[in-house]
């Protein structure tokens, strides 16, 4: 008969299961694929969003800060960046964020410095939170302590206060012989600090500087100085403003913001009745394009509980006018002319006709520093038109002298109105324009009679300005981009300091970067209401 006994422990065994068992096997025991690369810009992106909780991608001026410095670090350039920014923009976790990337992925050591203790702090707390939360972080950082992190591959990041005894002798370098350093609110940073501290990151390679700030009410200094001439420093100035950072906007512009002067432009009446637009509209719908953290109402609150200029220098990441602005920003944008041909038939030589037969005059200021500027005006109906800025490093007064004269006598200039501190030049400017007078030069104009009319600043500056001032605030001073065919040379240096001349604590302009804005003053001056300049007389 046959078995009935069990075959239970001889069951036959199922060839698929045992090889998906055998696969699963060997893919646990293979290495396991690195899940971020950092040759891919996205999957560096993906690591800042996801491991250090970065919004990238959703705040286009964010995004683009960050790619642009993760080709930097992929290329193992230097990088020197200032970020201007507002208040609550998210610099701080920005530069904790960039932090943090290079350590993990590029061997980088970074250095932080706030304004305060309590602004580095701040920082180094995104780096902690960032670590806390991260897996991927809490693999690779063996030490989290208060003020410093480290790495498996001994990279570091450490925070500092402002003081030079703090800072000198840090020298963050990382493993791959990359370091940086960063300033945290580096307007409020003193200059000495910052002097001290950036040489200590000479001996990385590459070696990066980030400054990041929102700009101080004083805008002075060394984070100011630099981003005025950054370019010739060899920085590169990202800025965003509160609008760049809000969650997505979701009034309308024309009907149902809660800020008139987000959305529209401002205007009021020159001194002929015109509307003239001298405040453009805040936002001007930058609030619909990024999805960002900030809510519109918060920002628009923020609008009521502070002045307009304290509301753009803390979220705007910029001021049109600095505290202490002799002349306003707004007064200065609003002045800029397009220029072009003063000729209805866009002929040259009917421009160069009128020009020559309008009323003309160039302001001077010789400049003791190294540097001589002069400012050419034309004179249209009440309009007073800056054509021409011309300046001089270290020049020879002699040189100048001769370019002057030249252009007096092409152009038939009516006067000049050089500063009376400097009358042994200006008596020697005068002799050679009656030389010229009687020993014309070919293409001289026959009826030039230029008159030199020194300005003495102890006694019209203060009028001056004054003058200055009414004319741009009424539109009765315009600054032209072009005149006839050609770019209005030196024109963007002469905006910049105009905007940047101020005064100090005690009221009175500062001697410093101002011979373009006295240059301007000397030549409004031969308009001015009152006779305060008198023709020089040869002695």
């Amino acid at each position: 008969m046959p078995s009935n006994r069990s075959s239970s422990g001889s069951s036959a065994i199922d060839p698929l299961a045992q090889l998906d068992r055998d696969l699963a096997s060997l893919e646990c025991e293979a290495p396991a694929k690195p899940r971020w690369d950092p040759t891919s810009a996205e999957s560096l992106v993906d690591w800042l969003e996801q491991e250090f909780g970065l919004v990238v991608r959703r705040v286009p001026k964010i995004d683009r800060i960050v790619r642009e410095l993760i080709a930097d670090l992929q290329s193992r350039r230097r990088i020197r960046v200032l970020i201007i920014g507002p208040r609550g923009g998210g610099k701080t976790m920005l530069a904790a964020a960039i932090q943090l990337l290079s350590v993990r992925f590029f061997g980088a050591s970074w250095t932080s410095i706030g304004g305060s203790l309590e602004q580095a702090t701040r920082l180094f707390s995104h780096v902690r939170a960032a670590v806390s939360r991260s897996a991927d972080l809490q693999a690779f950082i063996t030490e989290a302590l208060a003020t410093r992190v480290t790495t498996k591959s001994g990279a570091t990041i450490t925070v500092h206060a402002a003081s030079e005894k703090s800072i000198r002798g840090q020298h963050p370098r990382g493993p791959s012989g990359a370091g940086g350093i960063v300033l945290d609110e580096a307007a409020l940073i003193e200059d000495r600090i910052v002097d001290a501290a950036i040489p200590q990151v000479a001996s990385a390679d590459p070696s990066m500087v980030l400054l990041l700030s929102t700009l101080g009410e004083a805008q002075s200094g060394r984070f100011w100085e630099l981003t005025q001439n950054h370019d010739a420093c060899g920085y590169r100035v990202f800025e965003f403003g509160i609008f760049d950072v809000t969650t997505r906007c979701t009034y309308d512009c024309a009907t149902t913001c809660p800020v008139p002067a987000f959305a529209k432009d401002e205007q009021r009446e020159d001194g002929q009745g015109r509307l003239t637009a001298i405040r453009k509209a805040l936002c001007a719908g930058k609030a619909h394009e990024p999805d960002g953290w900030i809510s519109i109402d918060e920002v628009a609150q923020q609008y009521r509980d502070l002045s307009r200029e304290s509301f753009q220098r803390e979220f705007l990441g910029s001021s049109s006018t600095r505290v202490g602005a002799v002349y306003n920003a707004e007064d200065i944008d609003a002045a800029i002319h397009p220029g072009g041909m003063i000729s209805k038939t866009g002929d040259i030589e009917q421009h160069l006709h009128r020009v020559r037969s309008l009323e003309k005059v160039i302001g001077l200021d010789w400049g003791y520093s190294g540097e001589t500027w002069a400012v050419y005006l034309v004179r249209m109906k009440d309009v007073l038109l800056v054509y021409r800025w011309e300046y001089w490093s270290q020049t020879r007064f002699s040189e100048i002298r001769r370019h002057l004269v030249d252009r007096i006598f092409k152009e038939r200039i009516d006067c000049i109105l050089p500063d009376a501190a400097a009358p042994s030049d200006n008596q020697e400017l005068l002799q050679m324009i009656r030389q010229r007078e009687e020993r014309p030069q070919p293409g001289d104009q026959s009826d030039c009679e230029c008159q030199v009319q020194p300005v003495k600043f102890g006694v019209v500056k203060s009028y001056g300005i004054g003058e200055v001032r009414r004319r741009l605030e009424n539109r009765l001073l315009r600054f032209a981009q072009e005149f006839g065919t050609q770019p209005v040379a030196n024109f963007s240096r002469a905006i910049r300091l105009l905007k940047a001349y101020h005064v100090d604590q005690n009221g009175q302009p500062v001697k410093k970067d101002d011979h373009c804005p006295d240059a301007l003053l000397c030549g409004v001056m031969y308009w001015s209401p009152r006779a305060l300049v008198e023709p020089l007389e040869l002695s």
